[in-house]
């Protein structure tokens, strides 16, 4: 069997908030790109974390396919430009989408699909909006809520099916902004052992998943705040409700069934984008990817066969 081409590099990124420094943003690309492929470019979540717990299904998708992926660090993050003290941006979702806007360009990316985690669905939603990009043909939203509001809504229920103590000291410990405290980290452990990876133990992708955030935490801080309940920074209010009429792009709206993206932080976007489909994974949560790896990537390349 032939061996896939694996190769990295970096391109060079220049925005406004950037204050005039080039950053420049890390990617790899498995499979040959070429100017008649059709990659899928995958987005990370986070935000501040990496591509590296997206390997596992993706680097099987050119042999599956015949089609590169192309994963990157989004700015901030990973392998790509960091920034310190008095350069740190104010980290705008708009940096993120012209990021992405600057890879599919500086690559010759002519036509491509997109899949998108989390916050990298978020994102990559917004560079829909703004962009339009005529080169794309498919759109996943992989675990991706319709607003923030949504998403805290979904982590503080969940906080119910704790005993009332536990429930009372995680939002004390929240409202009182003992965020490092270890009684709540515990507390955070519980549910996202329901909501977020209820394979056990956790592999080591949804491991350095969170070990990459907390390595760095800048970015995550920067933009969702240091509240598990409340969203705090840049995202504060974010929303696309209202929205994503005009996004006429064949869409699959993915999540797992204890998702804390769960069926009412998707159904707005099911409700908007007029060719949308759903797909809800038995027996998954937030890291649908790694809980079920072969039903995820069936259903991934099922919909990206679809004209």
């Amino acid at each position: 069997m032939a061996t896939v081409s694996d190769q990295t590099g970096t391109v060079s990124f220049i925005h406004e908030v950037l204050a005039g420094k080039e950053a420049q943003t890390w990617y790899r690309v498995l499979g040959d790109l070429t100017p008649n492929s059709r990659p899928l470019i995958a987005a990370h979540g986070g935000p501040g974390s990496s591509h590296d717990y997206f390997l596992n299904p993706l680097a099987s998708f050119p042999k599956e396919t015949g089609r590169p992926v192309v994963l990157y660090d989004q700015v901030g993050n990973g392998k790509s430009t960091h920034f310190t003290g008095e350069e740190q941006p104010q980290w705008p979702v708009a940096l993120f989408t012209a990021e992405l806007d600057n890879l599919v360009t500086k690559l010759n990316i002519q036509e491509f699909d997109f899949l998108g985690h989390s916050w990298g669905g978020m994102m990559g939603l917004e560079y829909v909006l703004a962009y339009q990009p005529k080169g794309l043909k498919h759109l996943i939203l992989d675990s991706v809520p319709a607003s923030v509001q949504l998403w805290t809504k979904n982590i503080k229920e969940t906080l119910s099916e704790l005993g009332p103590a536990e429930k009372e000291l995680a939002l004390e410990l929240d409202a009182t902004q003992q965020y490092q405290d270890e009684r709540l980290q515990a507390i955070m452990k519980k549910v996202q052992d329901k909501h977020v990876c209820r394979l056990d133990p956790w592999p080591e992708a949804a491991q350095g998943f969170f070990g990459v955030i907390f390595a760095n935490p800048v970015v995550y801080g920067s933009m969702l705040g240091p509240s598990q309940f409340e969203t705090l920074g840049q995202l504060k209010g974010w929303s696309v409700v209202g929205r994503c009429k005009g996004i006429k792009i064949p869409t699959l709206v993915l999540h797992g069934e204890y998702d804390w993206a769960d069926q009412a932080a998707v159904q707005p976007l099911l409700d908007e984008i007029e060719s949308s489909q759903q797909v809800t994974l038995k027996g998954c949560s937030h890291m649908c990817h790694l809980e079920d790896t072969e039903e995820f990537t069936k259903q991934v390349l099922k919909f990206l066969d679809t004209k």
